[in-house]
């Protein structure tokens, strides 16, 4: 078998990038947060600081949509939030940024939690489904007559 020295030489992979060539930075950024830019990797501890972060943000979130809803629209939240919870975490993102500019003022009621539902959802509360339209067209023309007399 003849010597090759293509099998000798280091092949990039996807986790050593090639030497000389410029990284993404969005790339980049993606993989220092997932921790696999080189970097050394996250210990328990930081996982478990990094959980308590997001629970403590969570909190927090919850505590605000607490003190701006009234109860029914915590109540029409909650159920909507079983069905549809990409809709509801937008709906919250928009009332808390909304409340931070003071553009929104508590209590919001049910009927004001519907209003920006709609907003959300473009107008339809009953989802993006389009609605069905029947066209019964004729295979003949109205113009014309039909002899029915030769019956």
């Amino acid at each position: 078998m003849p010597f090759c020295s293509q099998a000798l030489s280091p092949r990039p992979t996807a986790s050593a990038p090639i030497m000389g060539t410029p990284v993404d930075p969005d790339l980049a950024k993606q993989l220092a947060s997932a921790g696999l830019s080189g970097g050394p990797m996250p210990t328990q501890q930081d996982a478990a600081k990094a959980q308590e972060k997001k629970a403590a943000e969570e909190e927090a979130r919850k505590g605000m949509l607490d003190s701006l809803l009234t109860p029914e629209a915590k109540e029409r939240l909650a159920n909507l939030k079983l069905v549809k919870a990409d809709k509801v975490r937008q709906l919250e993102n928009m009332m808390m940024s909304m409340a931070q500019q003071g553009r929104l003022r508590p209590p919001v009621t049910d009927n004001q939690l519907k209003e920006m539902l709609g907003q959300i959802t473009g107008g339809s509360e009953k989802g993006s489904g389009g609605s069905i339209t029947y066209d019964r067209r004729r295979y003949a023309d109205e113009d014309e007559e039909i002899d029915l007399s030769d019956l």
